[in-house]
């Protein structure tokens, strides 16, 4: 939480968000990361029902968005069917070592087809899908075309030489340079 704490420091008006990947304590954790100032935090879709209940609830209370991370999740759908609430942003995350070392831009593992699914499941949840794992330049257009609204970018850019170059690869994906979204790098 103080990484989260120092970040707001720096980037006031940014959107924070905790990646706690919450498994046990869901309102103490969700608590834990409103009080370091997060926007949002994650709690892990692998966690107890009662957990992920707990979590959401207290998010939404303290005006937070609930994010659920469904790595590992077997059956999403019914996962999701189980909870009292479901979180306003579900993350379909791929985990790094079920990717091909050799071919970082291939699809296996990925579960991004379930967003429509989901949405069909849910029509009346106003929803926003996250997708996670192995994003690249490459791999980001087609996770759009499949109704992620959110795109968490890992290690094409913490692990590139250069990080700038590795984030502005994303912006023809995005739709350009817009502004309001660039990170400001003094």
């Amino acid at each position: 939480m103080e990484a989260v704490k120092m970040l707001r420091e720096v980037a006031i008006d940014s959107f924070i968000v905790a990646d706690l990947k919450t498994m046990d304590v869901g309102n103490v954790e969700a608590d834990l990361a409103y009080n370091a100032t997060a926007d949002a935090a994650v709690v892990a879709g692998v966690a107890s029902k009662e957990t992920i209940d707990k979590f959401v609830y207290e998010a939404n209370r303290l005006g937070m968005y609930p994010v659920i991370d469904m790595m590992e999740v077997p059956e999403p759908i019914e996962k999701l069917k189980s909870l009292e609430q479901i979180p306003k942003v579900i993350c379909l995350h791929r985990p790094i070592d079920v990717e091909k070392a050799e071919d970082v831009d291939s699809r296996e593992g990925v579960k991004w087809d379930l967003i429509s699914e989901i949405r069909k499941t849910f029509p009346k949840e106003k929803l926003l899908f996250a997708v996670a794992g192995g994003i690249s330049p490459l791999t980001a257009p087609q996770a759009l075309k499949e109704g992620a609204d959110i795109i968490v970018v890992g290690r094409y850019i913490t692990q590139a030489r250069d990080v700038r170059e590795a984030a502005t690869a994303f912006l023809p994906v995005l739709g350009g340079d817009i502004d309001l979204f660039r990170a400001h790098i003094e």
